[in-house]
């Protein structure tokens, strides 16, 4: 007994003072499937939320989804609610620093506009080591206020 916790107190004692790291592996058991694109006709504008509720007063960014570069940022009120308009057509990720990357894509299939006809709810994740998307999701017709 004495012998195994001499060899348990010297491989704590080596693992401390080479501060070896342990972490978790993800193990996924296949490819994620494409990114989904949800389209909208003119400005992109809906409300923000995770898993405690409703995420607000932060800045948001609109990331082009071709190079990552930020396209434009809105302010997230008080209700979660943000407002991107005069985008240009495209392909676009919002974006929360902390908050893992949305599954699908927001697609503006016509130029610039001001009004916001389709607002979108995005649920978002907090980021970790293994994958787990936040979601894009359009606000049921009946539920628009």
């Amino acid at each position: 007994m004495q012998l195994s916790l001499n060899i348990f107190n010297a491989l704590v004692t080596v693992l401390v003072v080479c501060n070896v790291r342990m972490s978790a592996e993800c193990i996924t058991t296949s490819l994620p499937p494409p990114p989904t694109r949800i389209a909208v006709t003119g400005a992109v504008c809906g409300q923000m939320a995770d898993a405690l509720g409703v995420i607000s007063n932060v800045d948001v960014d609109l990331l082009s989804t071709t190079d990552n570069r930020l396209i434009a940022k809105a302010h997230v009120d008080g209700s979660g609610h943000f407002t991107f308009s005069r985008l240009p057509a495209g392909l676009y990720r919002p974006h929360i620093g902390g908050f893992s990357s949305t599954a699908e894509m927001i697609e503006i299939r016509n130029g610039p506009q001001r009004t916001c006809s389709e607002p979108l709810m995005v649920r978002f994740q907090v980021e970790s080591e293994c994958p787990n998307l936040s979601h894009i999701s359009m606000v049921p017709r009946a539920s628009r206020k």
